[in-house]
C-alpha cells in the first residue's frame, strides 16, 4: 500500500516530491529519537525486527524513485532555480542514504544513467546492494558495482546463456 506516489518532473510535481522526502528525513529522525528513548534492555542504534513487530510506528518503510535522474538531473542546466531543486533532490537523498537504513527506511533508487551526475558518490557509497541489468559499457560496470566488480568476476556486460542479463549484489 503505498503512501505517497508521484510523476512527473514539472515545478509543482517536483516541489510535492520533495516535501515527501523532507517529511521521509523527519520520520527517520524521529524513529532515531524514538529509538534513544526506549528502555535500556530494548535499546538498539537501529531498527530491529523484533522492535518493529513491537511498535508499530517502527514498521519498515520502502521508498521506490525510478528513473532518480528526473530528480538529480531536473530542469535546464544553466537555470539558478532548477540549479536549487537539483541540490535539494540530492541533499535529501544522501541525507536519507546516511540515516534511512538504520531507521528501518530502505531506499530503492533505480535509473537507466548509472553516473555520478544521477547519483552521487555521496549516495552511492550508503547503497549495501547494488543490482545491475546488462550494461553496454565497462565504466557503468564499475560506476554501478564498484572498481574491483570486474576483478572479482562480476561483469554486467555478459549475458547469460539463456539471453537474459546477470544481476549482482
Amino acid at each position: 500500500l503505498a503512501h505517497g506516489f508521484y510523476v512527473g518532473a514539472e515545478p509543482e510535481e517536483a516541489e510535492e516530491q520533495l516535501d515527501a522526502l523532507r517529511a521521509l528525513v523527519a520520520e527517520c529522525l524521529a524513529r532515531a529519537k524514538f529509538l534513544g528513548n526506549l528502555p535500556l534492555d530494548e535499546r538498539s542504534p537501529k531498527v530491529t525486527s523484533e522492535l518493529a513487530s513491537k511498535y508499530p510506528q517502527l514498521r519498515p518503510i520502502v521508498l521506490v524513485y525510478d528513473e532518480v535522474q528526473e530528480g538529480t538531473e531536473y530542469g535546464v542546466k544553466g537555470q539558478k532555480a532548477d540549479k536549487a531543486i537539483r541540490d535539494q533532490y540530492a541533499g535529501l537523498l544522501t541525507r536519507l542514504a546516511r540515516i534511512a537504513r538504520s531507521a528501518g527506511v530502505f531506499m530503492v533508487l533505480a535509473s537507466q544513467k548509472p553516473d555520478s551526475g544521477v547519483l552521487p558518490s555521496s549516495i552511492m557509497g550508503n547503497c549495501s546492494i547494488r543490482v545491475a541489468f546488462k550494461v553496454s559499457e565497462q565504466v557503468h560496470n564499475d560506476q554501478i558495482l564498484g572498481t574491483s566488480a570486474r576483478r572479482l568476476g562480476i561483469d554486467v556486460r555478459v549475458p547469460w546463456r539463456n539471453g537474459g542479463s546477470i544481476t549482482a549484489t
